[in-house]
């Protein structure tokens, strides 16, 4: 943040570039998603992004999964403080970047907030010319462990390959 300073730029003086993770209950996927792109947003110092995660049917305040809590351990990724929240039109509005993990939940965003449509995304097909043949990101809810490591290996590979969009789509912002 110190060469915004330099450059003349305070705290006030712009938004952070927002990126929204969706999922259903925003208990599993996203949890581990958010947890794993604020790990890599800050290993490349990117200081103009905030990452946020909502689901399509989550219920107010529930915590990670147990499971989830523990494979993202396992990557040096705490994501213990995490309370689901249902997506809200406040989330599309604040949001400059939805990624979502399955082809339901662009049905249901595309529906419910047609205005916020360009925004929207697979995140497996986020930044690729060509779609892959199956964009759909497993829900590992109710899984055993190695399903839920195989979904943050999943989410892992994806977060790193879309970093770089999402770091350059920031500094276009400011």
């Amino acid at each position: 943040m110190n060469w915004l300073k330099r450059a003349g730029f305070s705290g006030g003086d712009f938004e952070k570039y927002q990126v929204l993770l969706v999922c259903t209950g925003n208990t599993c996927r996203t949890p581990m998603a958010e947890g794993i792109l604020r790990k890599k947003l800050q290993e490349q110092g990117a200081q103009l992004v905030t990452v946020k995660s909502a689901g399509t049917g989550a219920v107010e305040g529930m915590p990670a999964s147990f499971i989830g809590i523990s494979v993202a351990r396992i990557h040096d990724i705490n994501i213990m403080s995490h309370r689901s929240q249902p997506v809200s039109k406040k989330l599309m509005d604040r949001s400059d970047l939805v990624l979502v993990m399955a082809e339901d939940h662009l049905t249901y965003l595309t529906e419910n907030y047609p205005q916020h449509k360009h925004k929207i995304h697979l995140l497996k097909n986020y930044g690729r010319e060509t779609p892959v043949e199956d964009p759909n990101i497993f829900d590992p809810i109710g899984s055993e462990g190695e399903l839920y490591e195989q979904v943050f290996q999943v989410l892992e590979e994806e977060i790193t390959r879309i970093v770089p969009f999402i770091i350059n789509a920031s500094m276009d912002k400011v």
